[in-house]
């Protein structure tokens, strides 16, 4: 699998040279590891297909570039003298990519979460190969009709060539292991009187409950917060008679 590549941000403004402070038209600039001469990649682009480890200032001074990790940058005029030389420079995407959708979109490296609309009917979402997979997507369907994840060609999603997300406010994360792809999700409960939450709900991340009542019997733990600083506590606030209570917190499960 890869990783992402970010811009090259420090390279993206003009560089003058400081001598003269006239524009570095033509200069080369040298990539390496971080504290090394060891000549490390950049890409051209951000899907890292073209890697290079100079490249050459384009006449305003600046140059496009993607890298991943940390660097050490050295800038050279034309009799090979070094201007600039920073180190330790680390290159990481800052954003987070949030996207709406309401037809057919096919996911790309640099979505994180998509919130797909299908009040209109419902919609495909495709995925990207899953060789090509950097970090994990969120795909929430935020309408009334189902989201259906169709993977890359003949690759599959949790062993099937689709994956539907057929409920409302319902949401998904993606996984690829670089050759399919995993589907990690919330669990949803339609509850009545007295359920036993230890029996219907275990080892996922969060809690979706449409129930009346819930009755938890005196000296029964059964959610419990973790912390650095021990143990915490949950707040469950019904509103009103079906509404979605939602806990988004890691639980233990006690059967006391």
């Amino acid at each position: 699998m890869t990783t992402r590549a970010a811009q090259i941000e420090c390279l993206m403004a003009p560089v003058h040279d400081y001598r003269t402070n006239a524009i570095a038209s033509g200069y080369t600039v040298y990539f390496y590891a971080a504290g090394t001469s060891t000549a490390k990649n950049v890409w051209t682009e951000k899907e890292k297909t073209n890697p290079y480890t100079s490249r050459t200032l384009g006449s305003d001074g600046t140059i496009q570039v993607y890298g991943d990790g940390v660097y050490k940058i050295v800038i050279k005029d034309g009799d090979g003298t070094a201007v600039y030389t920073w180190d330790n420079v680390k290159v990481q995407s800052p954003n987070i990519a949030v996207l709406e959708k309401s037809g057919t979109y096919t996911a790309t490296i640099d979505d994180d979460y998509i919130l797909v609309n299908t009040a209109g009917g419902n919609v495909t979402i495709n995925l990207y190969a899953a060789a090509s997979f950097t970090h994990p997507i969120c795909i929430k369907n935020i309408g009334t009709n189902n989201v259906v994840i169709d993977p890359n060609g003949a690759e599959l999603i949790e062993g099937a060539s689709t994956y539907t997300i057929g409920t409302q406010d319902a949401a998904v994360w993606l996984f690829s292991n670089g050759s399919a792809w995993y589907v990690a999700n919330d669990v949803s409960i339609s509850a009545t009187d007295a359920v036993n939450l230890v029996a219907a709900f275990a080892g996922a991340k969060k809690l979706t409950a449409k129930a009346t009542t819930i009755d938890i019997e005196t000296n029964n733990e059964y959610l419990r917060q973790k912390n650095a600083a021990g143990t915490g506590y949950i707040n469950i606030l019904m509103v009103g008679a079906g509404d979605i209570v939602e806990v988004p917190t890691v639980f233990r499960f006690l059967n006391s």
